[in-house]
């Protein structure tokens, strides 16, 4: 499309692959292009910025393509203010508090240390755009709970609707189960607050980001189907951040492990590699799970929906 003059086509094509490259990102498959994964938005943000230059003073498509394509090729790291790729879970080994202050992680985690720049200070929720501000301190071994893991649900992620929010319940009822132990051994906090509310990822809705959809998401004040479901997943009461931060005295709440957000899984995954077994294992292996820990779901769950009751 460059070589034949069609800039536009050729920025729309560009758009597509890093498109394809987010929603694809926990596919299976390697990553075989001289390219990487993020700069391909990099490339895209300089092909818009050198169009004009192609458009009115005439310079050359191809110069201008290998040009924007340049910034994909960069083997140096660049400051990206887009998504993530395969954001959650994320391990916070270095401990996690919960105080009047927000959210505090260990300043020695992987991710304080790896992924997190001076500048920023947030994590990203698992599905949408949402940041949410987190300082790394250092955390005491003495007051942290050692026997339970903390997993923290960033509050834009929990959506109502029972046919997309199955997407993030049943991934957290196995990754409970299979993986931290049990409901006795972890604790649940809804991260309801002390969101990022300005900024670059703001830009697009050219106000600042200070109230959030309430009416198709889970809440506090607007409990669906998942949020009532969720203190049947630990025997310890189900937290929100919202509360925590308005507790008198400030009391903090530390935990030696963390956990933010939830497994992504997609088909692609769920058939070919977590874990390695055909269809919708992972939805019905939670169910099991869930069922033969909770009596609650297993009295639920021998119900026949389809035998009239004595009062029929």
């Amino acid at each position: 499309d460059a070589l034949q003059g069609h800039v536009w086509d050729a920025i729309a094509r560009l758009f597509s692959a890093a498109m394809m490259t987010t929603i694809c990102s926990d596919c299976v498959d390697g990553w075989w292009l001289p390219l990487r994964p993020a700069g391909l938005w990099h490339s895209l943000a300089a092909a818009m910025d050198g169009v004009a230059a192609v458009l009115d003073i005439g310079r050359s498509p191809v110069a201008w393509w290998w040009a924007a394509i340049g910034e994909a090729r960069s083997p140096g790291p660049q400051l990206w203010y887009g998504p993530e790729v395969t954001v959650c879970p994320v391990e916070l080994d270095d401990g996690v508090c919960l105080s009047c202050r927000g959210l505090e992680i260990g300043h020695r985690s992987r991710f304080a240390n790896a992924v997190a720049k001076p500048e920023r200070h947030a994590l990203r929720s698992c599905w949408s755009s949402l940041q949410y501000d987190v300082a790394a301190v250092r955390v005491e071994d003495s007051g942290c709970d050692a026997s339970r893991t903390l997993i923290m649900l960033p509050h834009s992620d929990l959506i109502g609707h029972v046919i997309n929010g199955v997407l993030w319940f049943l991934p957290l009822v196995w990754s409970i189960h299979a993986e931290f132990g049990g409901p006795h051994r972890v604790t649940l906090v809804v991260i309801d607050t002390g969101w990022v509310t300005s900024g670059k990822w703001t830009q697009a809705f050219e106000h600042d980001v200070l109230h959030f959809d309430e009416i198709n998401f889970e809440s506090r004040t607007n409990q669906r189907f998942f949020m009532p479901l969720l203190p049947l997943l630990t025997d310890e009461p189900l937290l929100h951040m919202s509360e925590i931060v308005a507790r008198p005295g400030c009391p903090s709440l530390c935990f030696r492990r963390g956990v933010w957000g939830f497994r992504l899984l997609s088909k692609a995954q769920e058939r070919q590699e977590w874990p390695r077994r055909a269809g919708v294992s992972v939805f019905q292996e939670a169910m099991d799970f869930w069922t033969e820990s909770s009596a609650v779901v297993r009295n639920a769950m021998s119900i026949s929906r389809f035998v009239a009751g004595p009062h029929v």
